[in-house]
This record gives structure tokens, sequence and C-alpha cells, in this order.
């Protein structure tokens, strides 16, 4: 069974993150292959796809509280 996230208030006011980085952007831009993006494969998928580090393939619902977001 998923884990499901806390939802924030309705309209969000405190301006909650609801998805998180599961790695540091800085760790994935230091991959780049051309200033823009790295090239992610999918375990069960054949292709690639190039993606910058902030898609949300790198993210996750929130699991943390804010603070370790934003530091």
């Amino acid at each position: 069974m998923p884990l499901k996230h806390e939802l924030p208030a309705r309209g969000n006011p405190s301006k909650i993150t609801i998805w998180q980085h599961c790695f540091p952007v800085q760790s994935i831009k230091r991959f780049y292959k051309d200033g823009q993006s790295v090239e992610v494969q999918r375990l069960g998928s054949k292709g690639t796809f190039d993606a910058s580090a902030n898609n949300r393939i790198f993210c996750a619902p929130r699991v943390w509280n804010q603070r370790a977001e934003h530091g």
C-alpha cells in the first residue's frame, strides 16, 4: 500500500511544498550532460529521456517536513 502524504489546508495558505525532491537539485545538476539536463532511464522501460533537475521524476509526494526541503 503506498504511503499517503498529509494534504495541506484548503488553498495551501502556508505555501507548503507538495512535491519534494528525493535528491538535492544541486546533486542532480552535477550529472548534467549539456548544462541543461540529465539522461534518465526508467526501470522496465527500453528508452531514455532527458530531464532537468526540476522534473517531477526526481520528486515524491511530501513525506518530510517543510524545513528539510527549503533549509
